[in-house]
């Protein structure tokens, strides 16, 4: 039965993340450690919407405070949420019938990762933010919450100037990586991540050699940037922070 599986995971990644994968398994069943597998992507903020009009009028979204008590709804750490704001991200939810049930994020020019150690910085790209952790309850994923989400938050970065929305994703995770391919999202790079106990280790496409982190207090930086092929005219529009986006 096991090797079936694994004979299973090898058709389905391919060699080389096929076995990433299984080591990731075999660590993380031991309970020492374990290997994330990301894809870097963009994704092109644009005026067209993805739900049409008549559709999800009964789920309203807001910007997030990090005083506002929705946020105990979601199933997140305290620890995590306070982490969040304090690098300036920002939360959109969506509610029916003022019950939260779902929420992004985004952040603008570093991403510090929560799964990891690292900084995706992305200082000089002043068109891009970063999107994570995309939410939906699951009682609602059969249905309009996820477009509602992605078309407001892509309605008010891209009236402030925004273009393109940096994520990572697991490759692991086929029906993620496949979601994003179908909203356009382009692949850019990519970043792997071997942990064991408080040690890191860590190789990707936007640096060379190997990374290493011997404790909880060291951040490997990568400096991630659209490609210029991506760009269709190269422009980099007037942009407004964030912060004044309510």
């Amino acid at each position: 039965m096991m090797l079936k599986k694994a004979l299973q995971n090898f058709k389905d990644f391919g060699l080389g993340v096929g076995s990433l994968y299984s080591l990731n398994r075999i660590l993380s069943i031991a309970g020492i450690g374990g290997v994330y597998y990301y894809r870097i992507v963009a994704q092109p903020i644009l005026e067209k919407k993805q739900l049409p009009s008549h559709r999800g009028r009964q789920i309203e979204t807001r910007w997030l405070e990090r005083d506002d008590p929705s946020l105990r709804m979601l199933p997140r750490p305290n620890s995590v949420l306070t982490s969040r704001f304090d690098q300036q991200s920002r939360c959109l939810g969506a509610f029916i019938k003022d019950q939260l049930v779902g929420c992004l994020w985004y952040v603008e020019k570093c991403y510090r990762e929560d799964e990891v150690r690292c900084d995706f910085l992305f200082s000089d790209q002043i068109d891009c933010v970063w999107d994570y952790d995309v939410y939906v309850d699951p009682q609602h994923r059969i249905g309009f919450v996820f477009l509602r989400l992605w078309d407001d938050a892509n309605d008010v970065l891209y009236q402030s100037g925004y273009r393109w929305s940096l994520s990572r994703i697991s490759g692991f995770n086929l029906e993620s990586v496949r979601a994003h391919a179908r909203l356009g999202a382009k692949d850019i790079g990519g970043a792997t991540f071997l942990t064991l106990g408080k040690r890191q280790w860590c190789w990707s496409t936007f640096f060379s050699g190997l990374g290493y982190s011997p404790n909880m207090n060291t951040y490997p930086v990568m400096e991630v940037r659209v490609p210029a092929e991506l760009r269709q005219d190269g422009s980099r529009p007037n942009v407004r922070s964030l912060d004044v986006v309510k």
